[in-house]
């Protein structure tokens, strides 16, 4: 079974990129990445049967274009 998960900017600012995620075509969960420690918070679960789940997999996706220096507009988790 293949895994997709959606990742789109919704904000950005000099400290802060916020990200709207979720598999497939519902962009339910939010999270904020800080652009100085690349910390990530949680601000809204997406709605998903695991949602947990989701919610790491985009995490480490928006991690790994920090420590890149990248912010993209849009981006995704396959597998």
């Amino acid at each position: 079974m293949a895994i997709y998960i959606r990742i789109e900017k919704s904000n950005e600012n000099e400290e802060f990129a916020e990200y709207g995620f979720g598999r497939e075509n519902d962009i339910s969960g939010r999270l904020r990445v800080c652009k100085n420690s690349g910390e990530i918070d949680l601000l809204v679960s997406a709605i998903d049967s695991n949602p947990d789940f989701v919610y790491r997999r985009a995490a480490r996706k928006v991690y790994l274009h920090w420590k890149a220096g990248d912010f993209p507009d849009h981006t995704c988790w396959a597998a």
